[in-house]
C-alpha cells in the first residue's frame, strides 16, 4: 500500500490514518516521502510519526535525492520510528525540443531513473548507512552484478532493481548467480559481510 507518492508531506496525520485503515492486508506499508526540493526534514518525520501510530508493520520509508542534505531526513526519519529506508527515488529531469522550443515531456519535468543516476544513487545511499542504525536498501541504477556490489559496500543491507528489468527481465536473477558466484570465488559466507566494507585512503 503506497500510503504516500512524490508529496507524500502534503498528507495530513488523519489522511495518512485513513490510508491506513484502507489498507488490504499488505505484510508491508511503503512510504514514498517525496519533497520536490524541499529540504525540511521535520516533514517526512510527521509522516512517518502518523503511520508508525497506526500500525505494528514494517515501515520503510523511500527518500527522494532532490533535497540539498539527505542525511539529517534520514536521520528524522529513524527517530520517528522507521524500520528502514530506502533510496534513491527518480530524479527530476526536463528535456526540451530545440525545433519547436516545447518540454519534450508533457508534464514538464518528470522522473529521471535508469544507469545515469547511479552515481547519485551510490553517493546518497552511502551517506545515508552512515548516518542511521536501521537497514539501508540501496537503488537506483543498478543493471548488473557490479552495481549491485556498490551500493552494498558502501552500506546497502539489500538492493532494488527497477528501470533494468524493462530492457533485461532475467536481470535480478543474473545479478543473484552473479553475487552467489562471487562469494564463492572471494570466500565470503554471508552478504553482510560484504556490507559496509569501503575503504578510504
Amino acid at each position: 500500500v503506497v500510503l504516500a507518492s512524490d508529496a507524500g508531506w502534503r498528507l495530513a496525520a488523519d489522511e495518512v490514518r485513513a490510508a491506513i485503515r484502507r489498507g488490504e492486508g499488505e505484510a508491508e506499508q511503503r512510504i514514498g516521502v517525496e519533497l520536490l526540493g524541499l529540504a525540511l526534514s521535520g516533514l517526512p518525520a510527521e509522516v512517518v510519526t502518523a503511520v508508525r501510530r497506526n500500525t505494528s508493520k514494517h515501515v520503510m520509508v523511500k527518500l527522494t535525492p532532490n533535497v540539498t542534505d539527505i542525511k539529517p531526513i534520514a536521520k528524522a526519519c529513524e527517530d520517528a520510528g522507521a524500520d528502514s529506508i530506502s533510496l534513491i527515488n527518480t530524479l527530476v529531469g526536463m528535456a526540451v525540443d530545440v525545433k519547436t522550443r516545447r518540454p519534450k515531456i508533457a508534464n514538464v519535468i518528470g522522473g529521471l531513473s535508469g544507469p545515469a543516476i547511479k552515481p547519485v544513487a551510490v553517493r546518497l545511499t552511502w551517506e545515508v548507512a552512515k548516518t542511521v542504525k536501521i537497514p539501508v536498501i540501496g537503488m537506483g541504477g543498478i543493471t548488473c552484478l557490479e552495481d549491485a556490489l556498490e551500493f552494498l559496500i558502501v552500506g546497502a543491507s539489500a538492493v532494488q532493481v527497477g528501470t533494468a528489468n524493462f530492457f533485461n527481465p532475467r536481470v535480478t536473477m543474473e545479478i543473484l548467480d552473479g553475487l552467489e558466484q562471487y562469494m564463492i570465488d572471494n570466500g565470503i559466507a554471508r552478504i553482510s559481510d560484504i556490507v559496509g566494507t569501503l575503504k578510504l585512503g
